[in-house]
């Protein structure tokens, strides 16, 4: 493993972890946990993917276009289990009619196949705004973006639940003082004490 590989270890786990928290938001509204799957398919495609784009170096416009990719051959595969023409359908259907559907619908939803898609979609682009953040910028803090963009969509189309919103506070707290605590250990030599004398 490369330096810069280990270095980039702790700000992309805090990217997995946040972005799934985040994403198990929607347990406040979409009855049972069932959806996680389709969330943490996501989550792991879009995270797979990003590491191929900073393996092979690719350029921002590149990494888009395979993530673009991705996200549509692994769309099925979210909504239906398996990847099928009728998945695909239904993949297309929940991406441009399950929102709406989502938000006139009365808490808590049925899980169905349109609603697998809103998960997925919200998983899959936080890991991708949160790894691409973190190739091309040198804020401690960058990493969060992608993991907020999804606490965000999901505290828009949830009923909100006390229990689950402290989760995600700490949680992105928590995310955001490992990555400022990273910054500042690296920022010293190894060996001096920060404290004053």
């Amino acid at each position: 493993m490369t330096s810069t590989a280990r270095e980039q270890t702790i700000p992309l786990a805090v990217i997995l972890v946040s972005t799934t928290v985040a994403v198990g938001g929607l347990t406040s509204t979409i009855a049972g946990w069932a959806f996680m799957n389709s969330a943490i398919i996501g989550v792991a495609g879009a995270f797979v993917i990003a590491m191929g784009a900073r393996r092979f170096e690719l350029l921002l416009g590149e990494s888009i276009a395979c993530s673009m990719l991705g996200f549509v051959l692994l769309g099925g595969v979210a909504t239906a289990g398996a990847p099928s023409p009728a998945a695909y359908v239904g993949f297309v259907d929940g991406l441009f009619n399950g929102w709406s559907d989502f938000l006139s619908s009365t808490a808590p939803v049925d899980l169905t196949d349109q609603f697998r898609v809103l998960p997925f979609t919200i998983g899959w682009w936080s890991v991708v705004i949160g790894t691409e953040t973190l190739r091309r910028s040198t804020l401690p803090l960058a990493p969060l973006a992608g993991p907020l963009t999804g606490l965000t969509a999901t505290l828009l189309l949830t009923v909100g639940d006390p229990r689950v919103a402290q989760l995600e506070g700490l949680t992105m707290t928590a995310g955001a003082l490992i990555l400022l605590n990273r910054r500042a250990a690296r920022g010293r030599p190894r060996g001096v004490d920060a404290r004053p004398s």
